[in-house]
């Protein structure tokens, strides 16, 4: 088991022990570790794209396939999930992240930089 399906794991145990979650039968410990694990990453997604005010659906049906640092604008499709971004919530998370006033004309390059690196690496916690 991966380190990742091994948190995964945990916080399923943890359910169980605390009566959060009743096994079903027929479902395997990897079947709820799978879930958790999906979980989680519908969740991260959600949270980041509501942080930055970008299109959510885009977003989950461009991490679905298969990116790399060569063909992630294939067909202008990156360019078009920063479209959608809303700057003046962009503004505000960057701001309250670093505790400083950022210059608006700063945003689209923290947003780049930001969604190139949570599409990497597959989301993260924001």
């Amino acid at each position: 088991m991966t380190q990742e399906d091994q948190k995964y794991a945990k916080f399923f145990l943890h359910d169980i022990q605390s009566g959060d979650v009743i096994v079903e039968e027929g479902k395997t410990f990897r079947d709820y570790v799978t879930f958790y694990r999906t979980r989680a990453k519908n969740d991260q997604i959600h949270r980041f794209a509501t942080v930055l005010g970008l299109n959510e659906e885009l977003l989950r049906s461009f991490m679905n396939g298969y990116v790399t640092q060569t063909n992630i604008n294939e067909f202008g499709r990156f360019d078009k999930i920063k479209s959608t971004v809303d700057r003046d919530k962009a503004k505000q998370f960057f701001e309250k992240l670093t505790g400083e006033q950022i210059p608006a004309r700063k945003i689209p390059m923290k947003v780049d930089e930001l969604l190139r690196k949570f599409i990497y690496e597959g989301g993260f916690e924001i």
